[in-house]
């Protein structure tokens, strides 16, 4: 007789398969027990500016998020054994970290230290009066908290405060700002999220480069906690590392999850790796950041009220003759790749064309126009069909290997279709297709390519937006995020260029050398990075040659460096694929 309990043979049944949690290949890269070269690597680093004698790293973040534990595992990690500087809490519900505190690694030899420092801070916490205000840790970024500063939640340091340093050097000041996320964390409080937007916002104003960790990766899936190397096959992180982006405007190539050591006695090198990987592009970042201020000053007064005293960011090393002998001599580093492909969207008139144009007048070397242009008063596209255009090199028949993709604008009630540029970052949209504002291109479509390949994909995604045009209307912002995090779901690196930079600031049409003096344009600059969240290092001002008649180098050097951004994001993209 049968039952639940009944030892008779039922006869099969076909049950639904449940999907997996995995993906079948991991979405990101990393050469799992390889920690010799990154160790190797830390331990010939040195900040290329001798001003600076350790990159500073400030760690921030909610309460029980993982601060002091991802300091202890660095430690363990590079003194290869378990260590215990930071102390850290278990999962708590307040703040362990209470005053304001730099940690420095031991290097082999009595009294040496690796050339970084990391500080950490009380944690954010909900509500106004709880946690560590955003003040403190807003001026902790400029250095003018000194080490030891009891954190309170009622107040935040003053000028008058022995706590407070009144003249910061560029030693001082924070070089990279690493936020630690738990990923074990339900949905995060509105106002924590609110307070770690206005800390980024802080550190972007301040040029300081912006890095997040996922920490507690194993508790957060059973997949890693079985094997640590599903980290990147894992579905439910993916998402989490998706939605955190979304939510703090942090892009993905920015996340990085590690797991922390906590119980473990003996160093894991699948850990290390994770570890070593997030804390190589910190220093490396923060090494960016201190060269890259190399002529730092403290605010002076006067001056004119349109202009910085100081360019807020240095080209003056930039030479044309460098950047166009690296265009010259540029190979994609994927054999199956023909060409980089960069792909420019934007809203109607931004300039995308005449981008396009002005970089085949610098590489050609004169005045061209392969890319027709409409000029700035239409506020409907003139661009129609998906089209590829290639830069002729010396000699007959050849190309440089990289290519540009022109697209519909986007407008308000018109205009390209965002399903249409999702489909063109695959590879699914043919070179002439003709976009239809009113629907988007199907598979049945002659203009649908059904097997993209490598070369057909879109290698790197570039936002051009006019610095000259007034506010941007929501449907159009709404478009280009909805853009934005399809590439960001596909790994696609994203940068954005802002055109019109002499019609937008009188200061710059008198002199373009003052780009990166005025106050105008790096406001212009910082809205569009807080509306889109696209970091301010991935923003790059350009003057399209419009009206000119003969080359100018000015303008030649702030495409140049644009356009070696854009090529270097793709290659190293289409190297992964």
């Amino acid at each position: 007789m049968g039952g639940f309990f009944s030892s008779e043979s039922a006869p099969p049944q076909s049950l639904p398969s449940l999907p997996s949690p995995l993906l079948t290949t991991p979405w990101r890269e990393i050469s799992w027990g390889n920690t010799q070269e990154p160790l190797q690597y830390m331990k010939n680093f040195q900040p290329q500016n001798e001003k600076v004698e350790a990159i500073r790293v400030l760690l921030c973040g909610p309460v029980g998020a993982g601060r002091s534990s991802f300091i202890n595992s660095v430690n363990s990690v590079l003194r290869g054994r378990m260590t215990h500087e930071a102390l850290a809490s278990p999962t708590c519900g307040s703040c362990f970290t209470k005053t304001y505190q730099t940690y420095k690694i031991k290097k082999e030899g009595r009294g040496n230290f690796y050339p970084f420092v990391f500080n950490d801070i009380m944690g954010l916490e909900d509500g106004d009066g709880q946690g560590v205000r955003t003040d403190d840790i807003k001026l902790a970024l400029k250095g003018h908290v000194k080490d030891g500063y009891e954190f309170k939640s009622s107040a935040s340091i003053s000028a008058g405060d022995s706590d407070y340093n009144a003249d910061p050097s560029l030693r001082d000041r924070v070089h990279v700002l690493v936020y630690m996320i738990s990923a074990d964390m339900p949905q995060m409080k509105s106002s924590v999220l609110k307070k770690m937007t206005e800390i980024r916002e802080a550190a972007r104003d301040l040029g300081i480069y912006q890095l997040a960790i996922l920490t507690h990766i194993d508790e957060a899936c059973g997949e890693i906690e079985k094997n640590i190397r599903n980290v990147y096959k894992s579905k439910h992180l993916k998402k989490k590392m998706t939605d955190f982006s979304s939510s703090l405007g942090i892009p993905m190539n920015c996340i990085f999850p590690v797991k922390n050591y906590s119980k473990e006695i003996q160093l894991d090198p699948d850990v290390d790796a994770l570890i070593l990987s997030a804390l190589r592009l910190m220093i490396d970042f923060g090494g960016n950041y201190a060269t890259n201020n190399q002529h730092f000053v403290p605010a002076m007064g006067g001056g004119s009220p349109g202009l910085l005293e100081t360019p807020w960011r240095d080209i003056s090393s930039t030479n044309k003759h460098e950047l166009l002998q690296s265009m010259n001599n540029f190979q994609p580093q994927n054999e199956k790749v023909t060409a980089v492909r960069v792909l420019l969207y934007g809203p109607v008139g931004a300039g995308k064309s005449s981008f396009i144009n002005s970089v085949n007048n610098i590489l050609q070397g004169r005045m061209t126009n392969e890319a027709l242009a409409s000029n700035l008063t239409s506020d409907q596209s003139f661009t129609k069909k998906y089209k590829t255009y290639k830069i002729k090199k010396e000699g007959r028949g050849n190309f440089y290997p990289f290519v540009f993709n022109d697209i519909m604008g986007l407008e308000e009630q018109g205009g390209v279709r965002t399903d249409d540029i999702k489909l063109a970052l695959k590879g699914r949209v043919n070179e002439g297709y003709k976009f239809n504002p009113a629907s988007s291109l199907s598979d049945d479509d002659l203009g649908y390519n059904s097997s993209p390949s490598i070369s057909d994909r879109v290698h790197v995604l570039v936002c051009v937006y006019s610095a000259n045009a007034s506010q941007m209307r929501s449907s159009v912002l709404q478009k280009m995020r909805e853009i934005r995090e399809a590439a960001s779901e596909l790994d696609i690196p994203q940068l954005a260029i802002l055109t019109h930079i002499d019609a937008a600031c009188g200061e710059t049409q008198r002199d373009l050398k003052n780009i990166y003096r005025s106050k105008y344009l790096k406001k212009k600059m910082t809205d569009f990075s807080s509306s889109l969240g696209i970091p301010m290092n991935c923003i790059l001002p350009v003057k399209n040659y419009s009206h000119e008649t003969q080359l100018n180098p000015d303008i030649d050097t702030l495409i140049l460096s644009a356009l070696r951004l854009m090529i270097d994001f793709g290659d190293d993209y289409a190297d992964k694929l």
